[in-house]
């Protein structure tokens, strides 16, 4: 029979933690959105222990995502267990899939998912234009899930609205989450085009000497950073991460740890 598509859940066979802190979160979100591209990703969300993933594909193509998810996974976040057999739940009614697609975005609230605020083991920010590595989910959301708008994806913030805004303290780890890696150190394509997006969008605010200490490079690397093509996305995904890590911040008074998470700047000038 063919169905709308597959819910699945991933867990590990001891029930254990799978991601504890936002590294993982992120290295998370990459391999869930680098291996879905074929298979109709429409959302996936992460709590600590366990992961759903909903997909616009048939049972066979499912199981084949699955398997290469779970060995990616277990390779990245160095799992130190093998994940159980992965739960696949039929959708045969729309209603169903709709459901299916709010429940796994909503895994950061149900469980308390302290360690990811801006819930960067989900695709929300791809579906909200502020990341860019899950792009595709946003066509395949709008091409089956019509009924999704923007306001019921900010609604998993609790945010009624967001506009672009310039926070100079969430600089570093804005460019680092909408290019999808873990931190700005290192020379991947992706973590330059975070460097680049420090450089260029940190120069309203900050020195070039304060901006070569953030990036641990030389005021000359900094120049040449700045001198460097920034994809047209970039600059409005770091905005509204940005404001969205303003927004959160703000909910969390006398939250150190959660400030910490939140404010790149804070971190990355220790």
């Amino acid at each position: 029979m063919l169905t709308l598509g597959f819910h699945l859940r991933f867990r590990l066979s001891n029930y254990g933690v799978l991601v504890k802190d936002i590294a993982g979160a992120r290295i998370l979100g990459r391999a869930v959105v680098e291996h879905a591209r074929p298979f109709g990703l429409l959302s996936f969300g992460a709590a600590d222990n366990h992961l759903h993933v909903v997909l616009a594909c048939q049972r066979e193509e499912a199981g084949i995502f699955a398997r290469r998810l779970a060995n990616s996974l277990r390779r990245r976040l160095r799992l130190p267990v093998p994940f159980e057999r992965c739960y696949f739940e039929p959708m045969l009614r729309q209603g169903h899939r709709y459901d299916a697609f709010h429940y796994a975005l909503r895994q950061q609230a149900k469980h308390g998912a302290w360690f990811d605020p801006c819930c960067e083991s989900t695709n929300l920010l791809d579906l909200l234009d502020m990341r860019q590595i899950g792009a595709y989910s946003r066509t395949n959301v709008r091409g089956l899930l019509r009924r999704v708008d923007r306001d019921s994806l900010l609604s998993h913030f609790g945010l009624e609205a967001l506009q672009p805004a310039f926070h100079v303290e969430h600089l570093v780890e804005a460019c680092c989450s909408a290019a999808g890696v873990v931190d700005q150190h290192g020379r991947s394509p992706e973590i330059m085009l975070a460097r680049r997006a420090v450089a260029q969008l940190g120069r309203q605010e900050l020195s070039t000497a304060r901006l070569a200490e953030l990036l641990r490079c030389s005021p000359s690397s900094v120049r040449r950073l700045r001198s460097q093509p920034l994809p047209g996305w970039m600059g409005p995904a770091v905005l509204l991460q940005m404001q969205l890590r303003q927004e959160l911040a703000s909910r969390r008074p006398g939250e150190q740890d959660g400030d910490e998470v939140l404010t790149g700047l804070t971190v990355a000038g220790r």
